[in-house]
């Protein structure tokens, strides 16, 4: 059911922020001497694993649903294989990049700029996709029930 799908998606959200919270702490951790490398290092992995997983998930169900609810479904999926796509590209390089970074205060500054492009990027999701309007269990679109656009 297209809800089970946002609230699934929705609850992955939540614990990205979890994930990305843990990370920027043991960076900081790394970067103030209180813990090794290695340590900021098996948090940026356990986010980038769940990141994966979510990123797998969106790309394999969100296509079929987004693209047949309502009459904005095609641009949706559009917007989606595209932007959605390339920015999920983008963020694994920039997690990437700071795996090799040795400067622990650098990391702290670039891991900081991730998280804020990383926040926003789950806000527009629940903006665009992610929302009962687009994510519904009803059938028939949104126009035909409102005569307004989706």
């Amino acid at each position: 059911m297209p809800s089970e799908l946002r609230y699934e998606l929705l609850a992955q959200h939540e614990s990205l922020c979890g994930h990305l919270e843990a990370t920027c702490l043991a960076v900081k951790r790394w970067a103030d001497g209180e813990v090794p490398q290695s340590h900021a290092r098996d948090e940026l992995a356990r986010l980038t694993d769940a990141l994966l997983n979510h990123n797998r998930l969106e790309e394999k169900t969100l296509p079929a649903l987004i693209g047949s609810v309502d009459d904005w479904g095609p641009m949706r999926v559009e917007i989606m294989s595209e932007a959605h796509v390339r920015e999920h590209h983008d963020v694994f390089h920039a997690i990437f990049a700071l795996t090799h970074e040795r400067d622990a205060r650098e990391c702290v500054a670039a891991l900081d700029r991730l998280r804020v492009r990383l926040l926003e990027h789950m806000a527009r999701e629940e903006e665009s996709f992610l929302n009962a309007s687009v994510l519904r269990d009803e059938q028939g679109s949104v126009q035909e029930k409102t005569g307004q656009p989706g």
